[in-house]
């Protein structure tokens, strides 16, 4: 690369780092407002707040990238024309192909660096900094609803392999930052959405491998026929079967990682 060619793409490089800093120091600034209200709830202190606006970032730097590099290129271009830096460079034989060539060139530097921090830097510290408020607050995740966390599920005939033979839906009143569920109640329907069991759990913890051990679990199932509109008083009641158990074992294709999309910001998904 020539000195020209050099100079060009430090110029336009430091004026776009230069506008995307001015856009994060903005954007920090109002969220650290927001976060103002919940100083003091729980254990959640004033350094918590600079933390969790501190790992907010690399998402406003996926979001805002694409303008800042085109504020910060203009500027740079606007620059060169001011200083009439772009007649010596003519003079030096860079052709407008050579310009666009270093431009583009610079572009793609940006586009990488957007697709790094969107797919890989950013939802790390998303989930981190939603993890580390829930944890500074002493509060489990509970998705704001007042039922819980909800979360729909498949059955299958050979675990989470085989046909598909029914729907299965999972609610819990909270889930831990460990993954813990607590409070669970599953509702377990066939193909043709008659309820076939109705499970509860006091916790659910995850053994890996799409297996949940469930404790503490009472479990009531129903007849193939027992919840129709024609089942009288007594054949509903002869088509229940409950029992309980101290532990039973889960196998589902919800998993930790599948709801810890929950501690995302949804204003961050796309």
């Amino acid at each position: 690369m020539s000195v020209l060619q050099r100079y060009f793409a430090r110029e336009i490089i430091r004026s776009v780092l230069f506008v995307l800093l001015a856009f994060l120091v903005l954007f920090a600034f109002f969220d650290l407002i927001n976060e103002l209200p919940n100083v003091g709830r729980g254990g959640y202190r004033i350094q918590h707040a600079f933390l969790f606006v501190l790992l907010g970032l690399p998402g406003y730097t996926y979001e805002l990238m694409p303008i800042a590099a085109l504020i910060g290129t203009i500027y740079a271009l606007a620059q060169f024309a001011a200083r009439s830096e772009f007649t010596i460079m003519r003079v030096s034989r860079m052709s407008t192909s050579m310009a666009i060539w270093m431009l583009a060139r610079i572009g793609v530097l940006f586009v990488g660096l957007t697709f790094l921090f969107g797919e890989f830097i950013s939802p790390q510290t998303t989930e981190i900094a939603q993890k580390l408020k829930l944890q500074a607050k002493d509060a489990g995740l509970s998705h704001e609803f007042r039922s819980g966390l909800w979360a729909k599920d498949v059955i299958r005939e050979k675990g989470i392999t085989g046909e598909v033979i029914g729907s299965r839906f999972v609610n819990a009143k909270e889930m831990r930052l460990d993954g813990k569920l607590i409070g669970v109640k599953l509702y377990e329907f066939d193909r043709d959405f008659r309820l076939t069991a109705l499970i509860r759990a006091e916790q659910g913890d995850y053994r890996g491998a799409n297996r949940w051990n469930l404790t503490n679990v009472s479990e009531t199932r129903f007849a193939a026929n027992s919840t129709g509109p024609q089942a009288s008083i007594k054949e509903f009641s002869e088509a229940i079967s409950s029992k309980s158990m101290a532990q039973s074992e889960l196998v589902s294709e919800i998993t930790p990682e599948i709801l810890s999309v929950l501690f995302a910001d949804p204003d961050r998904m796309s």
